[in-house]
């Protein structure tokens, strides 16, 4: 006689048989987990860790005899002619190294709250901010519209990397930032940075910008001139306000309205500032202005160096994202080697000849000399350029920009 199956039993073996396949399932999860993670200690200690030793290694080879007084001295930059005679200096005379002391507040406190608001906590890298910074890149398609990069890590960018784009370059900077906040306090690094930036107009350092912009030394440096100052770092060329004052002007807004949200202002004193114009003196310092040829050798020996780094020169673009991506590439490169140039130390030799330049200058200047409209920032509204090109070479003899010999 068969043996009567109650509905009990049939939920009784029903239960044994998902918890069999629940344990199943839960031994391959972890056993999938100890696999992949034993496969992960293994590439660590066969691949990883020997390039992170490599990597460690190159960091510690920068750093090595690395010393806060190499910094406050800077030799000139020369260019010479075709025939290798000096044609002129790009001067770093004026350039001066200020102590923390000499630095005004306003412009320690305006680089902290726009470029790093951690500055004082972090141990040389923000990773909560450059996971932001990833987030945001992928997010916006490969275009850079935000900064992950602590003060420390823009210092060894500055001072003792190269701006090459790859991810063995990040990780040494990353080793180097780690390192720095070791052998320096946070005012030696605040320290270096004000002094190793450059400002546009030939202004290397805090206190050339000063000087140059409010005839003024740094230490007295009112709240909106040290958020203008804080702008221009961060993109020269684009930032500074003798070319581009309306851009200057926003940016060093934008500058208050991060001293005012993190609370190094009030809002009444952001009001304030906002409220005031742009007002620079452009105090003109000996060897500061360039005439044109050694204009044009700085920006062909950067655009050389630029070369020598691979970097990916680009003339078509699918989208404007990707041009714009693009643009800021250039610039932050751009910036990075003009300013290596511009700090001193360099020889720059050219194609240039003198003899020819002074001949195209001279014929545009009487070709235009009835034109003597002038503007109303003091320049002849009429203007004029003119290049020389060797046929044989292909090499630039002689280029002029515009009437006068200054390239201002």
């Amino acid at each position: 006689m068969g043996r009567e199956i109650r509905e009990g039993e049939r939920g009784h073996k029903r239960g044994k048989k998902k918890s069999s396949a629940f344990r199943f399932i839960r031994r391959l999860f972890l056993g999938s987990v100890l696999f992949l993670f034993v496969l992960s200690v293994l590439g660590y200690v066969i691949f990883i860790r020997p390039e992170v030793n490599r990597l460690r290694g190159i960091a510690y080879d920068k750093l090595a005899g690395s010393n806060l007084k190499d910094l406050t001295k800077r030799a000139d930059t020369v260019v010479f002619d075709t025939d290798g005679q000096q044609l002129g200096t790009i001067n770093a005379g004026h350039f001066v190294y200020d102590k923390i002391e000499d630095i005004s507040p306003n412009l320690q406190n305006a680089y902290i709250a726009q470029e790093d608001r951690n500055f004082k906590t972090h141990h040389g890298v923000d990773y909560k901010a450059t996971l932001r910074a990833v987030f945001q890149l992928v997010k916006n398609r490969g275009r850079i519209t935000q900064g992950g990069s602590t003060i420390t890590q823009q210092v060894v960018k500055n001072t003792y990397l190269s701006q090459e784009k790859t991810f063995t370059r990040k990780i040494v900077e990353i080793m180097l930032a780690q390192e720095l906040e070791k052998m320096y306090s946070k005012a030696d690094i605040m320290e270096i940075y004000c002094n190793t930036n450059f400002y546009g107009n030939n202004c290397y350092g805090v206190e050339a910008a000063s000087q140059y912009y409010f005839e003024k030394p740094a230490k007295d440096l009112t709240v909106e001139e040290a958020a203008m100052l804080a702008g221009i770092s961060n993109a020269p060329s684009r930032y500074e306000p003798v070319r581009h004052p309306d851009l200057a002007l926003k940016k060093r807004n934008q500058v208050l309205k991060s001293m005012e949200t993190v609370g190094y202002i009030t809002e009444a004193e952001y009001e304030e500032a906002i409220a005031k114009p742009l007002q620079i003196s452009q105090n003109v310092q000996k060897g500061t202005d360039e005439d044109y040829m050694n204009s044009y050798a700085l920006y062909a020996a950067t655009i050389r160096m630029m070369e020598v780094n691979k970097f990916p020169f680009t003339y078509h673009f699918e989208t404007q994202a990707d041009k714009e991506a693009y643009q800021d590439q250039y610039e932050e490169q751009y910036n990075f080697y003009n300013r290596e140039l511009r700090a001193g130390g360099y020889k720059i030799y050219t194609s240039l000849d003198p003899k020819i330049q002074n001949i195209l200058q001279e014929t545009l200047d009487k070709g235009l000399s009835k034109f003597q409209e002038v503007q109303e920032n003091g320049k002849l509204s009429m203007q004029g350029a003119g290049v020389i090109i060797d046929n044989k070479t292909g090499y630039v003899v002689a280029t002029v920009g515009g009437r006068g010999t200054e390239d201002k």
